[in-house]
């Protein structure tokens, strides 16, 4: 979802709500520190904006669910979007073919996927966030590349 600011800012990957929660999931396939770093530029700025510019991002989303539903049989259509005082969450998802171990087929942990530098950046990051009021959840998906 890409709301127009000064500049585009993707707001996320993908938006879940109910009454109480509003999560900003964002998702990049991992290719190290540049990749991570990218993923967390894009959560913070989600952030900032639905912090800072509540109605632009309240309005813009509607319209999306407004122009989504127009197009979709009426049996099928998304639930109204409305901002209360809900929980909000970052959730960053980082696709990775080595997220799980070949044999058996155990999750790897993030020191093992991560750089220290990685690992820095996204402590440093995941703070910051949270002193913006977000709760924050990091997950690797594993990806069917060979």
């Amino acid at each position: 979802m890409q709301i127009k600011t000064r500049s585009n800012i993707e707001l996320c990957d993908i938006f879940f709500y109910t009454s109480s929660v509003i999560q900003f999931i964002h998702i990049k396939r991992h290719s190290g520190a540049s990749g991570t770093s990218h993923l967390l530029s894009q959560a913070i700025a989600s952030a900032k904006l639905f912090n800072e510019d509540r109605d632009k991002v309240n309005n813009f989303i509607q319209r999306k669910i407004v122009s989504h539903n127009s197009k979709r049989d009426k049996t099928y259509s998304f639930l109204k979007y409305n901002y209360t005082s809900q929980k909000k969450q970052i959730v960053l998802v980082l696709i990775d073919k080595n997220a799980y171990s070949k044999k058996p087929k155990i999750r790897k942990d993030n020191s093992e996927l991560l750089s220290i530098l990685e690992m820095i950046s996204i402590s440093e990051n995941i703070n910051t966030l949270k002193s913006m009021g977000y709760e924050c959840y990091l997950t690797f998906v594993p990806s069917d590349e060979a």
